[in-house]
């Protein structure tokens, strides 16, 4: 795509979708916040407005391409391949390559979906937070039964210096502290979801998607839902899952 028809294609959809327009915005400025206290750099609202920005520039550049491929799709003549809907291993009925891309267009322009997968994110974000807020006690709990055990006159004196510390030494020493502590959540968020742990996360594009395609072929079964098509001449099965992408008798499948 042609830088111009990138730019155009940006704004049209500032004009035509604001609310979209403004909800990707609100990402970026979102995403930004947690960049900028992580990394707690200086001048701390100019590399806030530059991550913003960067981060805003760059979800509409992949936006816009994403959904110029998807028109070039849906302004097939022919309507391209037609895909297999399998519903839990069952097929429940046949759609067009034009009007899958459709509905995905569809599912990327809607605002909802991205105040959905706001939510999610809040929602996680609070498991999270609850986990690690009880994780703390715990770990500090067997901390001290482990200083009382292994080393009691360390922990007398960590005692008799804690009880030394002012208010104005937290304050001072606040910065230090974020710093140890954000690693160690970063860590932690790391362990949990090594083990299988998502914090009810679900990606709501996916299962607008799902829904759509459900709709399609008139089809009101829930679970997964696999896109299916023969390729000639090969004559294999190309089983796509939605948006995944799967190498198939050497040719790349595009769902």
């Amino acid at each position: 795509m042609k830088t111009k028809e990138l730019w155009h294609t940006i704004m049209n959809l500032h004009r035509q979708q604001p609310i979209t327009a403004l909800m990707l915005w609100i990402y970026a400025a979102l995403l930004s916040g947690v960049v900028c206290v992580l990394c707690s750099p200086s001048g701390l609202p100019f590399w806030f407005a530059a991550y913003a920005f960067i981060i805003g520039g760059s979800s509409f550049t992949i936006l816009a391409i994403t959904l110029q491929a998807l028109v070039v799709r849906i302004r097939t003549v022919d309507g391209g391949p037609e895909w297999d809907v399998m519903i839990n291993g069952i097929t429940a009925g046949q759609i067009s390559d034009a009007t899958y891309a459709s509905i995905r267009r569809d599912v990327l322009l809607d605002y909802r979906n991205y105040l959905a997968q706001l939510w999610n994110f809040f929602h996680v974000a609070l498991r999270v937070t609850n986990d690690f807020l009880v994780a703390i006690p715990a770990i500090l709990f067997w901390v001290v039964v482990a200083c009382v055990v292994f080393a009691p006159g360390g922990f007398v004196q960590a005692v008799l210096a804690l009880q030394k510390i002012t208010p104005a030494m937290v304050v001072a020493n606040a910065p230090s502290a974020f710093h140890m502590f954000a690693p160690l959540f970063i860590i932690f968020i790391g362990e949990l979801l090594i083990v299988g742990r998502p914090f009810g996360f679900f990606n709501r594009f996916d299962e607008a998607v799902g829904n759509s395609v459900r709709r399609a072929v008139s089809c009101s079964a829930t679970g997964d839902v696999f896109l299916v098509r023969f390729d000639e001449p090969w004559e294999c099965r190309a089983i796509v899952p939605l948006k995944k992408i799967k190498t198939t008798a050497g040719e790349v499948v595009h769902p």
